[in-house]
């Protein structure tokens, strides 16, 4: 993420942080495609997001792929439990 755009430009998953050599850089840990939801995505499309790729977080973004926040699996579960 570009701090001065808060434009969201890669993500790094928690284990290749946690297991990776303490001289690699961040940047050498990002991963690709960027997975994202849209900030008018509904609860059905980010939910499979979730599963589809089985994330713990998932950052949402604008139309200019600024970052706006993030949800949680904990949101999501949270979600589904009212649903049902």
């Amino acid at each position: 993420m570009r701090a001065n755009r808060r434009t969201l430009t890669g993500s790094v998953p928690i284990a290749k942080v946690v297991l990776a050599d303490r001289a690699t850089q961040l940047a050498e840990l990002s991963v690709d495609p960027v997975i994202s939801a849209q900030a008018h995505e509904d609860t059905r499309t980010v939910a499979e997001l979730f599963r589809k790729y089985n994330l713990v977080a998932l950052p949402v973004v604008d139309d200019s792929r600024r970052l706006l926040g993030v949800v949680t699996v904990d949101d999501v579960l949270e979600v589904v439990a009212t649903r049902t």
